[in-house]
């Protein structure tokens, strides 16, 4: 089955801690979701592997190997149309401010899949792009835990 992208909803959470110290999951109960309206793009969701690259002891010099040492989370970069009042985006600058994390959703328009995790917003910047444009948002999530797969 093909997931559609198109008409998908993103919501930021409640502050939840910080990533030392907090359990790592999101549910996506117990919080006041408030949409991140006018979203253009919305980037990349995803784990990646941290490697350690080395040349074996037996190995041809030219020759490097990697292996994986710990997996992280990528950041995300949200493209928005600019809205001062809009209360997603507010939030969304709010927790700019904020050494917490904050709980993420991502509503896909079938109403049955969603994508939860946590994120500290580790930049928020005005994009000016083409002269007969509207002003736009960018901005950065740096993802801070696995990513939990839903079905609503």
């Amino acid at each position: 089955m093909l997931l559609s992208v198109g008409g998908a909803r993103i919501f930021i959470g409640d502050d939840v801690g910080d990533a030392m110290s907090s359990p790592a999951e999101v549910s996506g109960a117990g919080h006041d979701w408030q949409e991140i309206t006018a979203a253009e793009s919305l980037g990349f969701l995803g784990i990646s592997w941290e490697t350690h690259s080395f040349t074996p002891d037996d190995a041809d010099p030219q020759f490097t190997v990697s292996v994986k040492t710990n997996m992280a989370g990528q950041a995300m970069q949200l493209i928005l149309a600019l809205d001062p009042e809009d209360p997603g985006q507010t939030r969304l600058s709010e927790a700019l401010h904020s050494r917490s994390d904050y709980a993420f959703r991502l509503d896909f328009p079938d109403g049955i899949n969603r994508r939860l995790w946590r994120a500290s917003v580790i930049s928020f910047s005005e994009v000016f792009d083409e002269a007969n444009s509207v002003m736009k948002i960018q901005a950065d999530l740096q993802i801070n835990s696995p990513i939990t797969r839903e079905t609503a």
